[in-house]
């Protein structure tokens, strides 16, 4: 029954009763179940559709999935997986706080809407993730390919204008990667993997940017996860180890070494680190695993300086940013070397200029506290940043390390551009009252004439690759 400003549902109980003349009346009694359907039509909605937004929800999504592989395979057309993520979508929760991100989640969930036709499904999976279902985008994979990337194109631009969000006005930039299908063939999870892998490649790309999938990043990032999964097992395994890379001095000895994680797959052999710590820093291992070099480096540390012949010695190792802005980062140093029974002095703290800049506060005071236990501190990568000349005199730093792009950049000419920048990294640090180690040595005249220039210590190929420890204590005796 609809009533003027609501509907009202009832509900009747009756039975009949013979009258005495032989008539019929019914007997009952009616019932408000108002109530009941309003509940269940709650439940319906909470059930297969999103709250904050009303969008069909990963339930109702695989449903929907469902029906369009098998109306795909009924009528041998193509669709398409569209998967959606915004760019920076974080970034405003941060700064305006998250009641303005569902405000936005929900403007856009209108205009997403408004931008796809009535046959299509748009969904919210979580977050800022928005998946659309296109249905009949042609009999060919030309046609569907060409179908699909209009509508995505569509899309962006509808998103592209600014939505004001109390006061606020906000340009909206997303990634969107695209699967095709046609047929039941296809399984939903794996449709949707690829279409999430194609906007993850999007995103790497840049902003408001759209790919389909490709069976050979598919095949990469399939490597990527197995790798993740090997990676985690690798330190219980003792798969991990660390490699040696001589610093020398003016004289030609050995003055210290930088300690370098390697990782020996008992299938694969050797994974470069290039391949694996990228991994580790997407997913957080970076922690654990720089905790256990830099655990392993205090122990060898502790070796070295109990020998006199090698009590000189000093270790460098790299920490990640992840590591380094832990809250007890510091802490965890002092405990290394503690437990190592290793003196602070020989340790060197490797950190990038990037890295000082994200929080430069959080950064200083960090340095200045690993400093007090006599800890050393070196700026990485020198020169790479736009504005190392800057910073250099207001950080504690102890050392900077020229960058190797630099030394192999530069020619056998004294006076070559690369030359003279190196001379005045050198000249400034030594104002500074900083060493400085000339990184990526590869030649003779490179090393003459970085010495010449009055750089400290050298490391590079020319003097030794990164070795086992065996192989480097053997060279430490050869020397001597």
């Amino acid at each position: 029954m609809q009533l003027s400003d609501r509907e009202l549902w009832l509900a009747a109980n009756s039975i009949p009763e013979r009258q005495d003349n032989g008539s019929i009346i019914w007997s009952g009694f009616i019932t408000d179940i108002s109530d009941k359907k309003q509940a269940e039509a709650r439940i319906h909605q909470l059930a297969f559709y999103d709250e904050l937004t009303g969008l069909p929800n990963r339930r109702l999504f695989a449903d929907r999935m469902r029906q369009a592989l098998v109306a795909s395979a009924r009528h041998q057309v193509y669709g398409a997986l569209l998967y959606m993520d915004l760019d920076d979508f974080k970034s405003l929760n941060d700064t305006l706080g998250h009641s303005f991100g569902d405000t936005l989640l929900r403007n856009l969930a209108e205009i997403i809407t408004r931008n796809f036709r009535e046959t299509d499904t748009v969904s919210r999976l979580g977050g800022d993730e928005f998946v659309m279902i296109l249905n009949d985008l042609g009999t060919s994979e030309e046609a569907a390919t060409k179908n699909a990337h209009q509508m995505a194109e569509s899309l962006l631009e509808a998103l592209s204008k600014p939505i004001y969000l109390k006061n606020h006005q906000y340009k909206c930039e997303a990634s969107i990667g695209i699967a095709l299908f046609k047929g039941v063939g296809q399984p939903q999870e794996e449709l949707l993997k690829r279409a999430d892998t194609a906007m993850y490649e999007a995103k790497s790309a840049g902003r408001s940017v759209i790919r389909f999938h490709d069976s050979e990043v598919q095949s990469v990032l399939a490597q990527r996860f197995r790798l993740e999964s090997q990676l985690r097992q690798a330190v219980e395994r003792q798969e991990l180890s660390l490699a040696y890379q001589k610093q020398v001095g003016l004289d030609g000895g050995a003055t210290g070494v930088e300690a370098l994680l390697r990782w020996q797959h008992p299938e694969q052999g050797n994974i470069p680190p290039s391949e694996f710590i990228p991994i580790a820093e997407s997913n957080g291992l970076i922690v654990p695993l720089g905790l256990w070099v830099l655990e392993t480096a205090c122990q060898q540390l502790a070796l070295w300086q109990s020998m006199p012949e090698t009590q000189h010695m000093r270790v460098s190792v790299n920490v990640s940013s992840k590591q380094f802005y832990q809250p007890d980062f510091v802490e965890s140093v002092v405990r290394a070397l503690q437990q190592a029974k290793s003196a602070p002095t020989g340790l060197c703290i490797e950190v990038t200029e990037s890295m000082v800049l994200d929080d430069l506060d959080n950064a200083m005071a960090k340095m200045q506290a690993l400093r007090v236990y006599g800890i050393q501190i070196s700026m990485d990568d020198f020169g790479t940043g736009y504005s190392s000349m800057a910073y250099l005199s207001r950080l504690p730093f102890d050392e900077v390390k020229i960058d190797k792009s630099f030394v192999q950049m530069a020619d056998t000419r004294e006076n070559s551009n690369e030359w003279i920048i190196i001379e005045t990294i050198i000249t400034m640090a030594h104002k500074l009252n900083m060493h400085v180690v000339a990184e990526g040595i590869e030649t003779l005249r490179q090393h003459e004439l970085l010495a010449a220039m009055g750089c400290d210590y050298f490391q590079g190929f020319y003097f030794s690759r990164p070795v086992d420890l065996d192989t480097f204590n053997h060279s430490l005796q050869s020397m001597r």
